[in-house]
């Protein structure tokens, strides 16, 4: 390139830059919003259920979910994140929001289109968290980010370039998968209820069984991560049977650091504990309401709990009564030692959730900027390379800024006022859910955490049957699960229109 056309270069891109600085401020502060709102929205659904169920409380579950989320975004999402892929357990989904909703080839010879598209999109995505977030209804902001990215290329492009059939299979997607977390949840409760809660010394049977959850758990998360992972990590080469084979050594190693080391703390850890009345439940229900309203507390102390029934009742192989045999019993009333043992398990599911979530959505919600970042200083459509670090550190300060303002809000909505929620139900709500993500995340299926979240309490709430579920409240989620696509991409097309009109 000679001289003159350098400078010629240099003076477009100038120009450019300065035509469009606005909207780069815009977008800033705009993505900032987006951030505060899903940390507000979703990431109280990872940790709704550990705060109702006693086993953290609120002001824990901030410091956590900063911790975990920020380390998710920043550990996995900065070494594999791309802004069109994310590597390790969410690369093909980015890959799926960017590449398999529209064709960005459309707009290499207008990148100032793809520019102001992010601002819509974003606009869009945020106005629809906002709105719902002021409700306390737990809403995706991938759902929103999807709809956004639609709005604004059917102002833009019409049907042109949108891959219709790849939008089908995601909503099909998120319809399955809601169910799919139930059921795995649902199963796991009925599971853990027959080898733990219904055995004559639950407390021994569940130390029994901790060994065999970690070796499975990591077994499966470690298989997930490292089988044809992340090629910057070194895994993209990594086939099944070395795969399988680190599993188990990570899964076995884990399972004997329990025997060994963690139970002889816990042991320790429930017999102070059994010395203590205290009922973290309803403490946490307080810490909620004061946050919401700004005080009260409950004098009235909790009622003392009833004896924990063995009672074995004849087999009835008949489906009706082989069915009522596997149901958990709903007017058994649980030990309270196993439930402050799994209260503790809890932590480590409400953590996984935490930094699964935190290292798939916080760069979906800055990957906008990022692209816009890319197009401003560069005029031309981007191709995959990392995000700069500094973004996802502002992504991630936005989303731990929401949820410590305003998530309490949701916690209340999805761990309290759905169904009551012992830790026993949590660790299997949490768990069934971070497995669905998981395994949807490793095959590049954009779904969401807050359906899976819900979905499994709902489900473990039904299969439990001591408590009811709410099935109103469930109905008014399930209704804005459905219009969140439609309304963000309707918000997303009205701001790209008013850009198209006044600025292209």
């Amino acid at each position: 390139m000679d001289t003159g056309t350098a400078s010629a270069d240099g003076a477009s891109l100038l120009s450019f830059q300065a035509t469009h600085l606005w909207a780069l401020i815009v977008a800033f502060h705009l993505s900032f919003i987006f951030a505060f709102v899903m940390g507000a929205n979703e990431v109280s659904n990872a940790f709704a259920t550990s705060v109702c169920s006693g086993a953290i409380k609120l002001r824990v579950a901030y410091v956590l979910a900063t911790v975990v989320e920020s380390a998710g975004a920043i550990l996995l999402g900065y070494k594999a994140t791309k802004i069109f892929k994310f590597q390790l357990s969410g690369y093909k989904v980015l890959e799926t929001l960017r590449f398999k909703v529209i064709d960005l080839d459309m707009y290499v010879n207008t990148p100032n289109e793809l520019l102001l598209g992010q601002v819509a999109i974003m606009a869009g995505a945020a106005l629809w968290m906002i709105f719902a977030t002021s409700f306390r209804l737990p809403v995706s902001s991938t759902h929103s980010h999807i709809g956004g990215i639609i709005g604004f290329s059917l102002v833009m492009r019409g049907t042109a370039g949108l891959h219709m059939h790849n939008v089908i299979n995601i909503v099909i997607s998120w319809i399955v998968s809601p169910i799919l977390s139930g059921i795995i949840s649902a199963v796991l409760y009925v599971l853990f209820d027959i080898a733990v809660l219904r055995r004559k010394d639950p407390v021994k049977s569940a130390f029994i069984s901790m060994p065999i959850f970690y070796f499975a758990v990591l077994s499966f998360i470690t298989f997930m991560v490292i089988f044809r992972g992340s090629k910057w990590i070194g895994f993209d080469k990594t086939t099944f049977w070395p795969a399988l084979l680190i599993s188990v050594a990570v899964g076995a190693v884990s399972a004997l650091m329990f025997q060994f080391v963690v139970r002889r703390f816990l042991l320790k850890w429930l017999k102070n504990a059994s010395t203590r009345s205290s009922n973290s439940n309803n403490n946490n229900s307080d810490e909620l309401h004061a946050a919401a309203a700004g005080g009260g507390t409950s004098s009235e102390p909790p009622p003392p709990p009833a004896p924990h029934s063995n009672k074995q009742t004849k087999i009835d192989f008949n489906p009706p009564g082989l069915l009522k045999r596997i149901l958990p019993d709903p007017k058994r009333t649980n030990n309270s030692q196993t439930l402050r043992l799994f209260s503790a398990v809890q932590v480590f599911t409400g953590c996984f959730t935490g930094f699964s979530h935190g290292s798939k959505d916080i760069p979906n919600t800055i990957a906008p900027l990022a692209t816009l970042l890319f197009v401003y200083n560069n005029v031309h459509v981007p191709k995959p390379q990392e995000t700069p670090l500094w973004i996802l550190f502002y992504g991630s300060l936005g989303t731990c800024v929401g949820f410590w303002m305003l998530g309490h809000r949701v916690i209340r909505t999805v761990g309290q006022e759905l169904t009551e929620i012992n830790p026993f139900c949590g660790f299997c709500v949490e768990l069934g859910a971070a497995i669905t993500v998981v395994i949807a995340s490793k095959i590049g299926i954009p779904i969401s955490m807050t359906l899976c979240i819900v979905g499994s309490v709902v489900s473990v709430g039904a299969v439990r049957g001591s408590v009811p579920v709410n099935w109103p409240l469930f109905r008014n989620v399930f209704i804005a699960w459905v219009v969140t696509f439609p309304l963000s991409g309707v918000f997303s097309a009205a701001a790209m229109f008013l850009l198209k009109t006044f600025f292209l």
